[in-house]
């Protein structure tokens, strides 16, 4: 897996106005983004930093203006990109009439202008980076980029949650469980006062009951979620309801096993929350950090899920 969605080659005149605000975008639609601001410090080889940026991204955002189009060292990064064919165009100050007397080959790519608004340009790449390869599997490509462009929108979790019930098997790929008839998997399980998004345990033939129960809560999909978690009072709400929950089942356990068959006292509970930080940042060890002090309990962004409805869509439906 590359370390970077993209990597966003802009001449130095378009940074704050453009470059920049882009890049802010795409953080919150989810996408990791390489832009030099944030990759390369005093003391690195300009020349290697960007050729790593290249080398692992998925692909290539190309801010083209004026400026660009009269670039030495953009142009070498476009040929770059070019090679790979990974060339995602926005046009900035310019038009196809423009582009044509630069690069025809180029002013063949459809592109989107930056006159959309930031937030707009944002989605519509999240949502192309997000395509499937494989256009095999119809049904499950067209589920991949309707979740994508619920992410890149940042859906509420009502909406989240009934879109992963109705297309369970994106939640039970990233749990790595298959569900059979005697299996379980519920939605919307209510727990004496709390409330359990998605459930899920396995049947045990050899012992006869189910086992390995995994709860689901889901969360806010704020892009910068850990950025900052102090600040985060929806990702507060979500862990709180699992703690609850898990402090409910200790104390209540006959009730829990009349809604949940062989239910144990503790349960291992994922909170879907966020984004996927972007390598490298201090978000990704505030995540981890944070992992580190929750006991049955796992934070995982909703790019987990995504992953997993990408695989279903390029073929990888082995459950």
């Amino acid at each position: 897996m590359k370390q970077w969605d993209v990597f966003l080659s802009h001449a130095s005149e378009d940074k704050q106005s453009v470059a920049l605000p882009l890049t802010e975008a795409l953080r919150r639609a989810g996408v990791r983004v390489w832009l030099d601001k944030f990759q390369i410090e005093i003391g690195d080889s300009l020349r290697q930093k960007i050729d790593q940026g290249l080398a692992n991204s998925r692909f290539g955002v190309a801010i083209l203006s004026q400026a660009f189009l009269t670039k030495h060292w953009t142009g070498s990064e476009l040929d770059a990109l070019w090679a790979l064919d990974v060339v995602l165009p926005v046009w900035h100050g310019i038009d196809k009439k423009t582009l044509m007397k630069y690069s025809p080959l180029l002013a063949g790519k459809v592109g989107i202008s930056t006159t959309e608004g930031m937030d707009v340009v944002a989605q519509t790449i999240a949502v192309r980076l997000f395509k499937p390869h494989d256009d095999s599997q119809e049904s499950f490509s067209q589920i991949a980029r309707d979740f994508a462009v619920l992410l890149a929108r940042a859906a509420t979790v009502s909406e989240l949650v009934g879109f992963v019930a109705e297309h369970p098997k994106i939640l039970t790929r990233s749990l790595g469980v298959y569900v059979d008839s005697e299996d379980l998997f519920r939605v919307a399980v209510l727990l004496g006062p709390n409330l359990v998004d998605f459930c899920t345990a396995s049947f045990q033939p050899s012992i006869g009951r189910l086992s390995d129960y995994q709860f689901v809560l889901f969360g806010p999909v704020d892009a910068s979620l850990f950025d900052d978690v102090r600040a985060s009072t929806g990702l507060d709400i979500t862990l709180k309801r699992a703690k609850d929950i898990g402090n409910w089942l200790q104390s209540n356990m006959a009730t829990a096993r009349e809604v949940l068959r062989d239910v144990p006292t503790a349960v291992l509970t994922k909170v879907v929350a966020g984004r996927r930080p972007q390598p490298g940042s201090p978000a990704v060890r505030t995540l981890q950090n944070l992992n580190d002090d929750l006991i049955r309990i796992q934070v995982r962004t909703y790019d987990w899920l995504l992953d997993s409805a990408l695989s279903l869509a390029d073929g990888g439906d082995d459950q």
